[in-house]
């Protein structure tokens, strides 16, 4: 996966520093697994285990590229991306920003993760809960189908008893 298809899913812009949200991550991360845990169904199951998988490989991209440039965020330092959210400036600094270059401050998004990851879950809850319910009316309908079917076959059956044949190929067609 590249970093800018990790940074879509992850809710990150193109240019945001991801360490302040790792923390964020691995809560959402936990969330989407306790989904896939506690799902009502293997359908549902299958499809917040795609989004797992997906969330964890556009996380661990994340990882990488911060691995890779040196600013890997070890889970001991999680209380400094915290000081580092209290400090935008000197979080925005990169190891590459010259010092006579001003350093461009962006807010932290907070929670914009998190707000895709319910997002995704109340679309999914949605459309699940649609399948089943169109898959229910489907299948009483065919039950009605059914019951309708033997009436008249009982009633055409006893037309012909009662040799009543005009009335008896009226129900049976």
């Amino acid at each position: 996966m590249i970093l800018s298809e990790a940074r879509q899913i992850l809710g990150l812009g193109p240019a945001e520093d991801p360490r302040p949200h790792l923390r964020e991550f691995h809560q959402a991360r936990e969330r989407i697994a306790e989904l896939v845990r506690s799902s009502p169904n293997p359908v549902l199951a299958d499809r917040y285990q795609q989004g797992l998988v997906e969330f964890d490989q556009a996380l661990a991209a994340v990882h990488e590229h911060l691995q890779a440039i040196g600013l890997e965020s070890k889970p001991d330092e999680a209380p400094q991306a915290e000081a580092d959210r209290d400090q935008p400036a000197q979080a925005a600094m990169s190891p590459t920003t010259r010092l006579d270059e001003t350093p461009t401050q962006t807010a932290p998004k907070s929670g914009r993760a998190g707000a895709l990851v319910m997002w995704m879950l109340v679309f999914l809850t949605g459309a699940g809960g649609g399948a089943w319910l169109y898959f229910r009316n489907e299948e009483n309908r065919e039950l009605q189908r059914q019951a309708r079917i033997a009436l008249l076959e009982r009633v055409g059956s006893g037309y012909i008893e009662n040799r009543r044949w005009q009335e008896a190929t009226t129900v049976f067609e």
